[in-house]
């Protein structure tokens, strides 16, 4: 008989554990006489892993157990799931591996980062949409895409718009969907130039000027220098610069006849 050849086949089943490929040596700590080069506590202090932040690291740091923790709680926090070192080495690129953020993180920031590093890889794939509908937290492949933008979840059936990743919009196709937006951009934006309270014309140049914040004193991009309440002048021979408070309008709260 010839040789046949054999496959073997893997399946995982819900709520069924699948176990790390890779076995993760225990962490050892130094004595009391080390001393973190970060947060400056010693081993009886603080745990402080033995050997370099990484296998590839430019040179031998020790950094607490706190400290590590501390710099991947930031870099998830920003979603960044490459964690660079934390060797503070000149020139040092070496990024921790899945199994040494696993070492070091706790178990909750591990899920965190554990979940977050799948969320990003999921994004990537252009045909991937997350589920519009609040606290879901599910999402699907949508092979189909825009040309048939109607997305249904698996898991609740909630119906999303694939192009703007929002509640499907019931009875508008999505170029209907633009347009509206950009109506009401446009609404907006002249409510906005008809609201005197923080928009105001130069009256140099006649260019739109918003205030959020601040004093009265505005400068517009013509250069011309004028006050936000009664538009008086900063600049000339009768500006608030030479003539000072008496230059603005007697209805001005800034009018003072000194």
């Amino acid at each position: 008989m010839g040789n046949k050849s054999s496959k073997t086949r893997v399946e995982t089943r819900p709520g069924s554990e699948v176990k790390p490929a890779v076995i993760v040596p225990k962490q050892r700590y130094a004595g009391s006489d080390v001393m973190c080069n970060l947060c400056a506590a010693q081993g009886d202090e603080c745990k402080i892993p033995i050997g370099k932040v990484t296998i590839h690291c430019a040179t031998y740091r020790t950094v607490c157990k706190s400290c590590l923790e501390r710099h991947i709680l930031q870099c998830v926090g920003k979603s960044c799931f490459e964690v660079g070192c934390v060797c503070v080495s000149a020139g040092c690129r070496e990024k921790l591996t899945f199994h040494q953020i696993r070492q070091h993180a706790s178990k909750e920031l591990f899920t965190r980062y554990d979940q977050g590093m799948l969320h990003a890889q999921l994004e990537k794939d252009p045909e991937f949409c997350w589920c519009s509908r609040s606290g879901c937290g599910s999402g699907q492949l949508h092979i189909r895409g825009s040309e048939y933008p109607i997305v249904r979840c698996h898991a609740f059936k909630f119906r999303t718009c694939f192009t703007h990743h929002c509640e499907w919009h019931q009875g508008r196709t999505c170029q209907q969907y633009d347009n509206d937006a950009r109506k009401s951009e446009e609404v907006g934006l002249l409510q906005l130039l008809e609201d005197p309270t923080r928009f105001r014309r130069c009256p140099a140049c006649q260019h739109g000027v918003e205030k959020n914040r601040g004093c009265d004193h505005m400068t517009c991009r013509c250069r011309h220098e004028f006050c936000w309440r009664c538009l008086a002048p900063y600049q000339g021979d009768q500006g608030i610069r030479k003539v000072g408070d008496k230059a603005h309008k007697r209805s001005c709260c800034h009018y003072k006849n000194d």
